[in-house]
């Protein structure tokens, strides 16, 4: 009898390893700050198990000019971008859930646009056009919990957030960058039916002898 609750006890342990991933509910990952650097946005807070770069330029986006009241002045007459990057630690997955942009255009009909390495920038994730104009910073939100590619991330990931403009030039200010997901550990792989018949299995013979052992000492 002892041996049959070992063994049930035993299985029971195994079931509830492979079914349960220690995840974290959605939140933020990790937040980028204007610290004064001109040319980038500084991670403030970044999640247990993920490491973050800074925000910087790319593509030949710069800084424009100096912003009195404190933000990153984004310009860009082409394909330039703000780019960043997040590191999951080994034996962690990262689902991206969403990232918010606090931006204001300095220049009339200035848009943002959200793009990945998941698939090596191809897709638009979001795209605003910017509807205020500094100092007046308004909040954009790029839903990515439905994106598949941007789920079980692992590894490193950056992101790009491109300046669109139907007029040539984009230029807006960016005074944070905040990207919240669910951090979990990736979980076992879950036993195939004929491994616990074979560890139960096992369970029984090891009762079974230890049971003879006791015979032969009680004889």
């Amino acid at each position: 009898m002892h041996t049959f609750r070992l063994a049930r006890t035993a299985a029971a342990t195994i079931l509830l390893a492979a079914a349960c991933a220690q995840a974290s509910a959605a939140s933020p990952v990790a937040v980028f700050d204007f610290n004064g650097t001109p040319t980038a946005l500084t991670p403030t807070s970044v999640a247990d198990h993920l490491s973050a770069t800074s925000a910087s330029f790319g593509g030949g986006a710069f800084d424009g000019e100096s912003l009195p009241a404190g933000a990153l002045d984004f310009t860009t007459f082409g394909t330039g971008y703000l780019q960043f990057s997040v590191t999951v630690e080994n034996g962690w997955e990262l689902d991206a859930q969403s990232l918010v942009v606090q931006a204001a255009a300095l220049l009339y009909g200035s848009g943002i646009e959200l793009r990945s390495s998941a698939d090596s920038f191809a897709s638009s994730l979001h795209s605003s056009v910017l509807n205020t104009g500094y100092p007046n910073y308004n909040t954009y939100t790029a839903n990515l919990g439905t994106v598949t590619a941007l789920q079980n991330l692992t590894g490193t990931t950056t992101f790009r957030l491109y300046g669109t403009s139907a007029f040539g030039d984009a230029q807006f200010a960016v005074d944070s960058l905040t990207l919240s997901g669910e951090l979990g550990q990736v979980a076992a792989p879950v036993p195939e039916p004929e491994t616990y018949a074979l560890m139960l299995a096992g369970l029984g013979v090891v009762g079974a002898m230890a049971r003879r052992r006791r015979a032969r000492a009680a004889a």
